[in-house]
């Protein structure tokens, strides 16, 4: 990539001075005062190419930088994002078990309600043992 890179350099060195020499020669520049023309010009246009040289590495440092940071903020996010979701889950989870115990307490008491409601059958009120009078015992096998 180097030499890549000073070959176009080069030739573009190359180019430049040729054009200079044919605007010197439009501006019937003739011996020293020709080559001195070329020399300041070239000199000029190396300086600015140099310049653009280090304000392109310059920027392409920042972008580079800039990239750095984005995917670090984006990471960051992606973290907040999971941890929310995960909260949220949790607390889906936690709504969920808590309107399965109410209504788990209303089956409950309704049940509880009804049993209360019902008039005491004649074996409980003599004081009956057994909570199923009606009910022959079977054995387990």
């Amino acid at each position: 990539m180097a030499s890549n890179t000073r070959s176009k350099t080069d030739s573009d060195r190359k180019l430049k001075i040729q054009e200079l020499t044919e605007t010197a020669a439009l501006l019937e520049l003739e011996g020293p005062s020709r080559s001195d023309y070329i020399r300041q010009k070239l000199d000029e246009w190396e300086r600015r190419e140099f310049e653009l040289a280090i304000e392109r590495e310059k920027n392409e440092s920042d972008r580079l930088k800039n990239e750095h940071e984005l995917a670090l903020e984006k990471e960051k996010l992606q973290l907040e994002h999971e941890r929310l979701k995960n909260e949220h889950e949790l607390a889906m989870e936690r709504e969920r078990q808590a309107t399965e115990r109410a209504r788990i307490a209303q089956e409950n008491e309704t049940v509880r309600t009804v049993a209360e409601s019902q008039p005491a059958s004649p074996a409980s009120s003599q004081g009956s043992s057994s909570s199923s009078p009606n009910i022959p015992f079977e054995p387990l096998r």
